[in-house]
């Protein structure tokens, strides 16, 4: 029976899709919070779907431009996104569906891939298991970043490129269909993610190198038109890459991220080095604008390779990072090591080898050419599918070890492990990971605009001005929480109506001011107008609050204050009439779903007791 499955490629890849899909659907509320750049995406793919056009009103699709906001986002990532947005709800679970089935197709890409490679069906599908199952992919189905789905439709690039080799039917309107296919997969992924348009290029070049130095007559069949379709590719990017480098002042915030084009950090480097040297005639030689280039580029792609990083804490501390899990399992490391060696030594393996190991070199381009600290989540995420087949050829090595004796228990002894180790992934996240990732995930925007959205609806006539470091970032938030399915035209016109003006620190939406203006905040505390602000702003703002009673939104770490509001008026205080718990403790993950809070329940969970006079910030 098992060999009859195994030996229908399509009913294996049907099945890997739907475990991947099922373990995806798990835990859909987690992480606890929706970030910067996600809500950017979701928000302009939904405003896309309804409008047209962007949040400002001002963007068109077809002008292959990046969308700016508050940070410059990929050109087509929202556009593609409109396309499905309106089938599901506009809320934080429903936009991650859309990233669930976009997670839920990875791995069935990578087969397809693998496939038309022509790989050994076992390698195929354990590569397909292992993404079903790896934590990267677990964990980027829960976001909305681009960097999947510029993956996504590379690896459908690689899939109809190869196909357009290996197609051995000399039919010209098939090969025109693969051709156009791979064309427009290449470009989708060029223009789905910045980060991508350092890697496009080199993963053609390499894959179809490879293949032209296969197209021998005992593989594949001599075909003239590939070779034509695969220079009118390589072409097609070169007009894309002059393209965007005479536009590069429209990417003019995000250029600086680009070592190359980064010359302040290059020179600023030098002259500092030079500053704490002592004189020599060599100073200028040995440290300049060239070398600091080749120090930070040698720098960040032995960084590419630290294994700390992937295996034991990936980006910790940063808003998308695990804080002391990796994007692989430890498990993963001795197998990806086991299949470099094999693709050495393994004579069937050695045409192959040259593939793995310049796509493995070329994954770490797009964190190598970045000036800032070094990050692979996002940059380096081709670099998970291609050491993910390495693993793969370390477990088919090691299932077809010729010792029998001990095949067995070291195949027997590796599956307990593994096991073991994703059973400790799904503990990690879901009892370790809801609490590590509010202070990652910006989940206090998501608190304070729900505890907005309870104010506002006990007084709906009350005014409340909002203080905070990050006004567009609170406004945008309650949007997406509180008005994301309630939007309609008015709401529309007068958020584009604010985003075109010339300053973005203050937003009036219904009743609330959002600002970040340290004038407007002392004429309230002057006033003893109703006010809430991010508490860390007593102390940097030096603002006077009266020893008065105060409501506090504390951290569920901690318990420190993260918001506090004052009023003159006791009556407008949301818990007044509550006798609020000493300090914050969650109890289980319905305490994260603030949106279906009562006032009574959030009160409860959220907001701790208080007494008159200062609250001490350093608690």
């Amino acid at each position: 029976m098992w060999k009859k499955f195994l030996a229908q490629p399509w009913l294996v890849f049907l099945a890997i899709f739907l475990l991947s899909l099922c373990l995806r659907l798990s835990n859909l509320d987690l992480p606890v919070a929706i970030t910067h750049d996600e809500l950017d995406y979701a928000l302009n793919s939904k405003w896309l779907s309804l409008t047209g056009s962007d949040l400002t009103q001002t963007w068109q699709w077809w002008s292959l431009q990046p969308i700016e906001t508050q940070t410059l986002t990929a050109e087509l990532t929202s556009v593609v996104e409109a396309l499905f947005i309106p089938l599901v709800s506009f809320n934080l679970i429903g936009v991650r569906l859309l990233s669930v089935l976009l997670g839920a197709l990875l791995p069935a890409a990578l087969m397809l891939w693998l496939n038309q490679l022509q790989l050994d069906k076992k390698i195929v599908y354990i590569a397909g298991l292992l993404f079903a199952f790896n934590p990267w992919g677990l964990v980027q189905s829960h976001l909305f970043y681009e960097a999947p789905l510029a993956l996504f439709f590379l690896l459908l690039a690689l899939v109809f490129l190869v196909a357009l080799w290996q197609n051995k039917k000399n039919v010209l309107w098939q090969k025109i269909v693969l051709f156009l296919a791979t064309l427009l997969f290449f470009v989708l992924s060029f223009y789905s993610y910045h980060g991508y348009k350092f890697l496009v290029l080199p993963v053609f070049l390499i894959q179809a190198v490879w293949l032209w130095c296969q197209n021998q007559p005992q593989k594949f069949k001599f075909n003239i038109q590939a070779k034509i379709a695969t220079l009118a590719i390589f072409a097609t990017f070169s007009i894309l890459y002059i393209a965007t480098y005479l536009q590069q002042d429209r990417f003019s915030d995000r250029s600086g991220e680009v070592i190359f084009t980064n010359a302040t950090y290059l020179q600023e480097t030098a002259a500092q080095q030079r500053l704490l040297s002592l004189e020599t005639p060599f100073n200028r030689l040995f440290s300049n604008k060239l070398t600091v280039l080749f120090n930070t580029l040698a720098n960040n792609f032995l960084q590419a390779f630290d294994l700390s990083y992937w295996f034991v804490n990936a980006d910790s501390g940063t808003l998308f990072g695990l804080i002391d899990h990796g994007w692989f399992y430890l498990l993963d490391l001795p197998l990806i090591i086991l299949g470099l060696v094999a693709l050495l030594t393994q004579k069937k393996w050695q045409t192959q080898k040259w593939l793995w190991f310049g796509l493995l070199i070329v994954a770490t381009v797009p964190a190598v050419v970045y000036s800032h600290s070094f990050t692979g989540t996002f940059r380096m995420s081709f670099f998970i599918p291609i050491a993910l087949v390495l693993a793969a050829f370390g477990w088919s090595y090691l299932i077809d070890l010729p010792w029998k004796k001990w095949r067995s228990p070291l195949l027997i002894t590796a599956l307990i492990a593994y096991a073991l180790a994703i059973g400790y992934w799904q503990w990690f996240y879901i009892a370790r990971y809801p609490i590590n990732s509010i202070g990652t995930s910006l989940f206090n925007e998501r608190l304070m605009v729900n505890y907005l959205r309870l104010w506002q609806k006990d007084y709906p006539d009350q005014k409340l001005l909002v203080v905070v470091d990050n006004p567009y970032a609170y406004l945008r938030a309650f949007i997406f929480y509180v008005e994301g399915e309630t939007l309609d035209e008015q709401l529309i016109a007068n958020l584009a109506e604010q985003l075109n003006q010339d300053s973005w620190d203050t937003f009036v939406w219904h009743n609330f001011t959002f600002t970040s203006s340290r004038d407007l905040s002392d004429k309230a505390v002057k006033d003893g107008e109703a006010l809430i602000f991010d508490s860390l702003f007593e102390s940097v703002y030096d603002l006077h609050i009266p020893d008065q009673v105060r409501e506090i939104i504390a951290s569920p770490i901690d318990s420190g204050a993260w918001f506090t509001l004052i009023s003159q008026n006791d009556q407008t205080y949301l818990c007044a009439d509550q006798t609020l718990p000493a300090y914050v403790h969650l109890q289980n993950k319905k305490d994260f779903a603030l949106e279906t809070l009562s006032r009574e329940n959030f009160c409860q969970r959220w907001l701790m007791q208080n007494d008159y006079g200062k609250v001490d910030l350093t608690e």
